[in-house]
């Protein structure tokens, strides 16, 4: 879709370790007992601190110090706290102390400067120092199961091979690419092909405005991870694999898996009434389900309060009775209707199942187990300097987590469906963690990924938190989106090819997360895909002689100006608003002018009060109730604004490949407004609404290919624009006049007087 302005569219390590570093790598076998206080000679130690790497080479004695230990003994579990913790390197001491106390900082001096961690968790058990605690024991077992994955933060390994060690558990969990033992080599030349595809694709995707990161992984193999453009603009701090960013509603995934491993404790199940876990249950919702909340199918409404994800007012309590107060959209279990609010309402109930707060509850179970320490809400403890800020049209978001929230974490309009943070590593051991049942049983793994409900058009279905369909080549695919306007991430995993991609990036109003995962999936599946154009360097004293107003011949214009680096174009009038809108075909091709006429008259039947068609040709995406909502939003302002409607007529259309959009002007009495429909295969995948013709900036931002020649590109449509300055002759005064190759009807822009 080309550039719009001023309109609303339709929501279609060393983390501290309790022991001494573990022997290398041939002793896995066997368990054994580890020690503070205890020198350990070893083969290879790897910190890992935001990408910041300590490394000791071979033979390298490291000890940590410190006032307890951490014992495993047949089974049998001691524990003792240690009070401070000190490394130490071939003998001389190179880390301050640090109490065990979450939160507490631990400083290491390294000759690449100084590396800081954060204790993520304390833990205390109501025992005696050195008491034996038995494996059944309820009060001890969580805290005991998470002291125990901290092991996994050490890195012990031989040639360059980096891996998790576990002292008590012969499994070992890689958390970076390893080297095999060796590939076979036609896998291996497929990784070598799709690490450069990827690299080569956002590297040139990043000339145009991308900034994020990307990963893919083949079973518990990190293939490639890598980032792209800047994750602070304003202090020019490039992006990371390991840079911090929310990941939006992929957090209802984690949910899901919370609701899950409840219910693989016993402590819940997925096909009781919210009546079990919720008190003052209004009759209407008293037949909910939580299997319902987890497909979306309960009734409720979207979103929670009024006042969006930063409003003060949403606590838990507030939300609760809100949603429970709220009329359903339709009656428990008839109808899909994605609901925001009602994955909420599940954080409350994984509340109240255990008496732990969702994120605490979600970092024990799941993320702890999943060596996932930078994933959360509060609990990462994050640094300023690891998160992204976003962007909208060069307008700055903090990070979502600076943001206003609550004293324990985001308002309730935004907890447990959304706003958790990740980095592109740690969604790597989520997908490593899913795959081999890490954090939940075979059971509740299927669950969670079985098609329960049919999103609306045969091809998608919801799972519980995960979207569930087919790829272009029939086999299976599990994923889920998520952005706030500002970012914006996939989480993509397909079991049939044991293939996992992850894209996080933080200027959401150039991605459209939808086509890039396509774009991904086509690299990896061996597809075709349209590869960004390779920009050319042109001296912005060029490009300011190519700015001015520049008309056709019945008096439309395009107005062209420089902005870092490229030309904007900006159209008025028939032609004008075509030549911007781009594309190889137009209303003259049989296929844009049919859809053209389904546009008009699926709106004329919305004016009449008639939802079904536009519902039909949006696939059931979006329900009934919500384009009433929506239309009756619009209508009331037009209605003040500009009067009665009079007449909708097609203003402009554009096509290519498979995708095809049209303009359709609204004419109202004093005034007129548009929607933008975006038509995908025959089905409107998009809409967007202009409330006000007159303000409506029809622009589109080219880019140089040649010091003449100018192309757009965007993840957002399959539409291009494509402009060629041309002059009389080769004086640098001589007159220019834009040419549209894409449409060779178009007659020429000549420079307006002064142009």
């Amino acid at each position: 879709m080309f550039d719009v302005i001023g309109f609303h569219a339709y929501p279609l390590l060393f983390a501290v370790l309790l022991t001494a570093p573990a022997p290398a790598m041939t002793d896995v076998d066997n368990p054994v007992e580890a020690r503070l206080g205890t020198p350990a000679e070893i083969e290879w130690l790897e910190v890992d601190m935001s990408r910041r790497e300590l490394r000791v080479s071979e033979g390298t004695t490291v000890e940590v110090r410190g006032s307890g230990s951490l014992q495993f003994r047949n089974g049998r579990r001691v524990i003792e706290f240690p009070e401070s913790l000190i490394v130490l390197i071939d003998g001389a001491e190179v880390a301050g102390s640090g109490t065990a106390e979450a939160g507490a900082e631990v400083v290491l001096i390294s000759e690449s400067g100084e590396i800081r961690w954060t204790l993520r968790q304390a833990f205390s058990i109501p025992r005696e120092e050195g008491t034996t605690i038995s494996d059944d024991d309820p009060e001890a077992t969580a805290a005991i199961e998470t002291i125990e994955q901290i092991q996994f933060f050490l890195r012990v390994g031989t040639d360059g091979v980096t891996t998790f060690f576990h002292p008590t558990d012969q499994d070992v969990s890689r958390a970076e690419p390893r080297r095999p033992d060796p590939w076979p080599p036609a896998r291996a030349a497929r990784h070598v092909a799709v690490r450069s595809e990827l690299d080569t694709y956002f590297a040139r995707l990043a000339q145009f405005g991308f900034s994020g990161t990307v990963s893919f992984a083949e079973g518990d193999d990190l293939v490639f991870a890598d980032a792209y453009g800047l994750a602070d603009r304003e202090d020019r701090r490039p992006f990371l694999p390991s840079t911090i960013l929310t990941i939006g509603s992929i957090t209802k995934s984690f949910t899901a898996a919370a609701v899950l491993k409840l219910q693989d404790m016993g402590l819940l199940a997925v096909a009781d009434a919210i009546t079990v876990y919720l008190d003052d249950v209004p009759a209407d919702k008293q037949e909910i389900t939580l299997h319902q909340l987890l497909t979306h199918t309960s009734g409720l409404k979207r979103n929670g309060l009024e006042g969006g994800d930063l409003n003060l007012e949403a606590t838990r309590d507030a939300v609760l009775r809100d949603v429970l107060r709220s009329e359903l959209l339709s009656p428990p279990g008839a109808a899909y209707s994605y609901s925001n609010v009602g994955y909420s309402l599940l954080a409350v109930i994984v509340e109240n199942a255990l008496g732990l707060s969702y994120e605490e509850f979600v970092y024990r179970y799941l993320l702890v187990p999943s060596g996932m320490f930078r994933t959360g809400y509060l609990l990462p403890s994050y640094r300023s300097e690891e998160l992204a800020a976003g962007y909208l049209d060069g307008e700055r978001l903090d990070p979502v987590i600076r943001l206003p929230m609550l004293a324990d974490g985001p308002t309730w309009n935004l907890r447990g469906n959304g706003g958790l943070h990740s980095d592109s590593y740690d969604m790597f051991r989520w997908f490593v963690a899913l795959r081999s049942y890490k954090v939940l049983s075979t059971d509740a793994l299927n669950a969670m990924t079985e098609a329960h409900v049919d999103q609306g058009d045969g091809n998608l279905f919801y799972g519980y938190g995960l979207d569930v369909g087919r790829t272009s080549v029939g086999t299976r695919e599990l994923s889920h989106r998520g952005g706030n306007g500002y970012f914006s991430a996939a989480f993509h995993w397909l079991p049939d090819e044991d293939y996992m991609f992850f894209i996080g990036s933080n200027a959401a109003s150039q991605v459209n997360m939808t086509r890039l995962s396509g774009t991904v999936k086509s690299i990896l599946l061996g597809e075709p895909y349209a590869l960004p154009p390779l920009l050319a360097s042109v001296p912005a004293a060029t490009l300011r002689e190519y700015e001015g107003s520049y008309l056709f011949l019945e008096g439309d214009s395009v107005v062209v100006t420089h902005v870092d680096g490229a030309l904007v174009l900006r159209g008025s009038g028939d032609y004008g608003i075509q030549a911007v809108l781009g594309g190889t075909r137009t209303l003259a091709d049989a296929q844009v002018e049919g859809l053209a006429q389904r546009s008009l008259a699926l709106l004329e039947a919305e004016f009449r009060g008639d939802f079904e068609p536009k519902y039909e040709a949006m696939g059931g995406t979006t329900s009934i109730l919500d384009l009433e909502r929506y239309h009756q939003y619009d209508r009331e302002n037009w209605d003040d604004q500009f009067g009665p409607l009079e007449r909708i007529d097609i203003a402009a259309a554009a096509g290519e490949a498979d995708e095809v959009e049209i303009v359709v002007r609204l004419n109202f009495m004093r005034g007129a407004g548009a929607q933008i429909h975006t038509w995908r295969e025959e089905r409107l995948a998009n809409i967007s609404v202009i409330p006000d013709w007159r303000e409506f900036d029809f622009s589109r931002t080219v880019f140089p290919i040649s010091d003449t020649e100018f192309e757009s590109f965007t993840t957002g449509s399959a539409i291009r624009a494509m402009i060629r300055i041309e002059r009389e002759d080769q004086a640098l005064d001589a007159a220019r006049s834009i040419v549209f190759p894409l449409h060779p009807d178009t007659p020429r822009a000549q420079p307006a007087s002064g142009g």
